[in-house]
């Protein structure tokens, strides 16, 4: 699971009064059952597997390719390979992902 999702999930949540009390445990085992429920898996699953099986192998593929064609570790060859992938792999990267999962 990825954590920015779930932290974004949990951001959308709605959440109950901060003085609200509980009546225990059995109250505390529903609130976390319906929690689970309402998480929303297949967002969860599209991300995570466009994380590992896309966009990890391309970056690293895309990152070796940058290290051929702008050898270096000056600061002048980082904001080269900075840039490039910014201006050529960022759009079309970030535009597959939305694709798949709408």
């Amino acid at each position: 699971m990825m954590l920015g999702d779930l932290f974004a999930q949990k951001m959308r949540a709605p959440q109950s009064h901060p003085h609200a009390r509980s009546s225990g445990v059995a109250n505390v085992d529903e609130e976390a059952r319906r929690e689970v429920h309402s998480f929303d898996w297949r967002r969860t699953l599209i991300g995570s597997s466009w994380s590992g099986f896309v966009f990890a192998p391309l970056f690293a593929a895309w990152f070796a390719l940058l290290d051929r064609r702008i050898p270096g570790s000056t600061l002048k060859a980082a904001c080269m390979k900075a840039l490039t992938t910014n201006v050529v792999m960022v759009l079309p990267v970030n535009a597959g992902f939305l694709v798949l999962e709408s």
